[in-house]
């Protein structure tokens, strides 16, 4: 579910948990995020094409069920009351993370790793890349470029201090 979260924009579990089959049509899947469907006044879709890899980890953790309203993975069932679905996406956040954890400590990153490091990965991966800060922020459904510039802040830090010890080796 990392790597999920990581090659779909840095789609969080709380929308990872409610995608369904209908938000996908051929190579494309387009949803709203969770967070901002009811609080925002203008809410604008998330899109992203369905590569490879992606398509490989929907085919591992498929939900199975016939049903056309089904939640393209089993985590969540049509009918849970909003106190469930809470409940569930928090306990799926604490396995991924509990595990991200030991992958971290284990590769001896230095940091923990977790869900949210997923999101902020793809938004600095995108950055190191080339891809403007306009279309980073659609991509991961920010209603403000501000937002996606705090996102990278860290970032940007990260290269100011690499730029000052090189103008300390002259």
């Amino acid at each position: 579910y990392w790597w999920f979260s990581f090659y779909c924009n840095g789609m969080n579990v709380n929308d990872i948990c409610q995608l369904q089959d209908k938000h996908l049509s051929g190579d494309t899947a387009e949803y709203l995020r969770a967070k901002t469907r009811y609080t925002e006044t203008t809410v604008k879709p998330i899109h992203f094409k369905i590569n490879d890899r992606i398509s490989s980890i929907i085919g591992e953790l498929r939900n199975e069920n016939e049903s056309p309203e089904k939640y393209l993975f089993n985590i969540l069932r049509k009918g849970d009351s909003a106190h469930e679905i809470r409940k569930k996406v928090q306990n799926l956040t604490r396995v991924i993370n509990t595990h991200m954890k030991k992958i971290s400590k284990k590769l001896e990153f230095g940091k923990v790793i977790t869900t949210y490091t997923a999101r902020h990965s793809y938004a600095t991966y995108m950055y190191r890349t080339g891809t403007s800060i306009e279309e980073i922020s659609e991509a991961l459904g920010h209603a403000s470029i501000e937002t996606t510039q705090r996102y990278l802040a860290s970032f940007t830090d990260e290269v100011l201090q690499k730029q000052s010890e090189k103008l300390e080796e002259i």
